[in-house]
């Protein structure tokens, strides 16, 4: 299954990061840029369930998607924290 084929798994924390991207950020907002407390508890629930080996299948597919977006947003704030980098040194 090619990149087409895979569907995306709709999670609140993509309109976060969506909706947080269009805002037009400073670069110092990217470079501190979180998900919302209640998503973050999710994942927290979610490895939790993984560690005790306790995980749905659909619980492992969420997990997974939480993770690349995570992947996203700190690659976003590794590249907004070299460019703050640049302009203060």
């Amino acid at each position: 299954m090619g990149v087409y084929g895979m569907a995306i798994t709709h999670l609140p924390a993509y309109e976060e990061f969506v909706e947080f991207i269009t805002s037009v950020p400073s670069v110092e907002q990217v470079s501190q840029l979180h998900l919302s407390e209640a998503t973050e508890a999710r994942i927290n629930s979610l490895l939790k369930a993984n560690r005790e080996q306790m995980i749905t299948p659909e619980e492992i597919t969420e997990l997974d998607e939480y993770l690349r977006l995570e992947r996203i947003m700190r690659k976003a704030k590794i590249r907004a924290i070299e460019k703050l980098n640049t302009i203060y040194c």
